[in-house]
């Protein structure tokens, strides 16, 4: 797990105190565009039983995380400020 979103299932289910492979479950059935009621309701097998109280955490604190890690990216790429010329 290297990508930046197996670390942030890592992390979240480290903070919630989940098995990783629940949270990383559950992110993907959220990227593949499903809502977190349907998830709560019938995708109770993929994510290991977890509530929709658990799983609003998981969401939460990914998207969180996600904003963070993109925050940092941003700043790291900023364009630097061009010099002046003189004429």
């Amino acid at each position: 797990m290297d990508s930046p979103l197996s670390h942030v299932a890592v992390t979240v289910a480290q903070e919630l105190a989940l098995q990783p492979r629940q949270v990383a479950r559950t992110l993907e059935l959220f990227a593949a565009g499903n809502t977190l009621p349907f998830v709560a309701r019938y995708r109770k097998e993929a994510t290991g039983g977890l509530d929709e109280t658990q799983l609003r955490a998981i969401a939460d604190r990914s998207d969180y995380l996600r904003e963070l890690i993109a925050a940092r990216i941003r700043s790291t790429r900023a364009p630097s400020t061009p010099s002046a010329t003189r004429s």
